[in-house]
């Protein structure tokens, strides 16, 4: 009986932790690094429209000159500049999960010239469940998405 009731404390235990480091991953962190990297985007002659802080990558739209930044975090910190005219397919929002009623994945989907896929993540989980559907986090990436898209649209 004692085993059994282990075995149920340590899973509720396991449980737990993988629904903390879901929450912990999808936290924007390192404000400071992603403004270094979009002065070298303002370097390169472009005026941020607007910008989305995310906790994978940070996203900023020039309207003038339609140009889409992203820096993406890793293990380097890369700018990748990409031209909307360059863009051929219609951009859309894709919301994905592990779990039912978990999201580990909120992005902006499109297809450029190059035959390449773009994904511009607002949420991306990469370790445990993901983050609950209903959370502030959540809404805020899907949010972030839907004006993505709107400026995305505006500026074809």
């Amino acid at each position: 009986m004692k085993i059994f009731i282990s075995a149920i404390l340590i899973l509720i235990l396991l449980i737990f932790l993988n629904l903390m480091v879901g929450f912990v991953n999808s936290r924007v962190l390192m404000k400071g690094k992603r403004d270094k990297k979009l002065k070298n985007f303002e370097n390169e002659g472009y005026k941020i429209s607007k910008r989305w802080d995310c906790n994978l990558m940070t996203i900023a739209i020039d309207e003038d000159k339609k140009v889409i930044g992203c820096v993406v975090f890793g293990i380097t910190s890369k700018l990748y500049i990409i031209d909307i005219k360059d863009i051929i397919s219609k951009p859309e929002i894709k919301v994905s999960g592990v779990l039912p009623k978990f999201i580990t994945n909120v992005c902006v989907v499109f297809k450029c010239k190059d035959e390449k896929f773009y994904f511009l993540r607002t949420l991306s989980v990469k370790k445990g469940f993901g983050v609950f559907e209903k959370t502030k986090t959540v809404k805020k990436a899907i949010e972030n998405a839907n004006e993505i898209l709107e400026v995305l649209k505006k500026c074809k």
